[in-house]
């Protein structure tokens, strides 16, 4: 009974321990802006290749100068884009520089 336990407890871990990942480098993201919302955005990084990246709380909006913007970028607008992908495979933009 108690190896059992301590099995469990060992595969309970290991599990635990495959879905950590070391931290990540944000990476960054040139391109025309084809779609913003709210909650995502879409950049055109060459021809018809799209990345799109979540907007959250912490996302930065900044202008040429890394001044702060109060209003959202226009659609076709070049914007350089700082991304990290979370645990769950998503891409969040941690800064958006309208150049």
């Amino acid at each position: 009974m108690l190896a059992r336990r301590l099995v469990c407890h060992g595969l309970f871990a290991a599990a635990a321990l495959a879905q950590f990942q070391p931290p990540q480098t944000p990476v960054t993201f040139d391109g025309t802006l084809k779609a913003y919302d709210k909650k995502f955005l879409i950049v055109e990084t060459a021809p018809e290749q799209t990345v799109r990246l979540e907007i959250d709380r912490k996302t930065k909006l900044l202008d040429a100068k890394g001044k702060s913007l109060t209003k959202p970028p226009e659609e076709g607008s070049q914007v350089a884009v700082d991304g990290m992908k979370r645990l769950n495979g998503v891409l969040v933009a941690l800064t958006i520089k309208v150049l």
